[in-house]
């Protein structure tokens, strides 16, 4: 008897013992017609420094404007970050800490952090505060659409906008508020043509009507729905749709997507098992960002120190982890904030203000704050495997795919797989077994290991640190069925 495993997607069960399916610095990918698997697990890319770290204060935002710049606010200070890597001091913010919101027409850049704001003026080069007494202090959230830029009033149900292509004057009548529910306004996002309001317990649809300067938002009638966010953070656009961490009667510690005026789940019980494990999800950040042709929802909860991301075009999670050059413990990716720019996907750094680019042809991370690479630990555990309680003998293991690609010199000259297996379903692991990958060009090399005992709830788990492309397809082994 042969099985065949590996290709289901992770993340099935909040249940540990039942569940346990997990994918670590790895993430699906769909093969084309006559591919000899039509689904692979691929590496994730590596984060390679851009700009050279200068502080260590983490990255607060990372902006693309309409015109090609760039911007990262990091400690107190707005960096324009070059195209050759360097950057330029555009002046300071008041508070230290917490995500800033930005948003930019042609002109200009306004920016909050959730104290005050500042508009940023492109032509001059120059950060002021935004001093009109009708601007709401204390905003956490911005964003540009139809002319105008938006923002959450804090502590109430309204959210203002400014005047039109004018982020320094704030009218008085330009104002809205969310009734449809009696929480207030935590964050806005615009979409499309609409602007969505957030409660923590509610969701908002509003619409333009007027044009220009006689422009109001009104509610979209019966658009409305009882869950909402405290997160507001982890908003963020992708593929026309809002994705979010949600709170409410309907939506505690799960992620959604917008879809027209209603919302879909989109998190699977493993990935809400890992969020309740949280005591604390209002500081998870979610950002978009694409690579590889994939656009990607990444989700960092800091409380645990997990970064979760979902694959839009597929609709599949998995993780990203960093791992510490001192203890090899992996925590959430530092990679936070990202935007595309000056030709290359750049994300922000979590521990400083190093920028990096993503790189799909380098297989360890560049350490920022000291010289150097560091291995990215990359993981598999797939699903339970038994045959109705029966006592199964296992008497090989093979994982396929991408073989002959190790190194010239250095860590990867002789690659390995790290093979290790739980017969509890997935609370213990044994000893690991090392799979030979195959020096450079031993293309035909074989992935195999042989007399791997026996189990009534079996799980494979599959490591590497080795710095190498990554693409494996499937498992298959010989197995006996033995009594109960």
């Amino acid at each position: 008897m042969v099985f065949e495993t590996f290709l289901s997607p992770a993340y099935s069960s909040n249940v540990r013992g039942v569940g346990g399916d997990t994918l670590v610095n790895l993430r699906p990918e769909i093969a084309g017609p006559g591919a000899a698997s039509e689904r692979m697990w691929v590496h994730t890319p590596a984060l390679r420094v851009f700009a050279p770290q200068t502080v260590t204060t983490a990255c607060r935002a990372l902006h693309l404007t309409g015109g090609g710049r760039v911007f990262q606010v990091a400690g107190t200070t707005l960096w324009e970050i070059l195209s050759n890597g360097n950057r330029a001091n555009r002046g300071v913010v008041s508070s230290i800490s917490g995500p800033v919101s930005i948003a930019s027409n042609e002109d200009e850049m306004v920016l909050v952090d959730g104290v005050a704001g500042y508009l940023y003026n492109f032509a001059a080069n120059t950060l002021s505060l935004i001093s009109d007494p009708e601007f709401p202090n204390g905003a956490s959230t911005v964003d540009f659409r139809r002319g105008f830029f938006i923002v959450e009033e804090p502590g109430s149900i309204f959210f203002r906008w400014s005047e039109v292509r004018n982020g320094a004057v704030w009218p008085t009548l330009n104002r809205a508020s969310a009734e449809d529910y009696p929480d207030v306004v935590v964050a806005i996002v615009a979409l499309g043509t609409d602007v969505l309001v957030f409660g923590s317990q509610s969701l908002q649809w509003f619409y333009a009507e007027g044009e220009n300067a006689d422009q109001i938002w009104l509610p979209i009638q019966s658009a409305a729905i009882q869950i909402g966010t405290d997160a507001r953070q982890s908003l963020a656009v992708a593929r026309d749709s809002v994705y979010f961490l949600g709170s409410g009667p309907d939506g505690s510690a799960r992620v959604f997507r917008t879809q027209g005026y209603s919302v879909q789940q989109i998190s699977t019980p493993g990935i809400y098992g890992i969020l309740s494990t949280a005591s604390d999800l209002s500081g998870a950040v979610g950002r978009v960002h694409s690579f590889g042709g994939h656009t990607y929802y990444v989700l960092t909860i800091a409380a645990i120190e997990k970064t979760l991301v979902y694959d839009v075009d597929l609709g599949e999670w998995h993780e990203r982890a960093w791992m510490d050059p001192d203890t090899g413990i992996l925590s959430r990716w530092r990679g936070l904030h990202a935007c595309f720019g000056h030709g290359f996907t750049l994300v922000g750094d979590s521990n400083g203000n190093a920028v990096y680019k993503l790189s799909d042809t380098d297989y360890r991370d560049e350490i920022p704050d000291r010289s150097g690479d560091w291995w990215i630990l990359r993981e598999r555990v797939f699903g339970h495997m038994g045959s109705e309680g029966k006592m199964v003998q296992y008497l090989n293991f093979e994982a396929h795919g991408r073989k002959g690609v190790g190194t010239v010199t250095g860590q990867g000259v002789a690659p390995v797989v790290m093979l290790s297996y739980s017969n509890d379903g997935g609370m213990t692991y044994g000893s690991s077994r090392e799979l030979d990958v195959g020096a450079l060009g031993q293309y035909d090399f074989r992935m195999r290991t042989v007399l791997c005992g026996q189990g009534r709830d079996r799980m494979w788990r599959l490591r590497m640190t080795d710095p190498i492309p990554v693409a494996w397809t499937m498992a298959t082994g010989d197995v006996r069925v033995l009594s109960r």
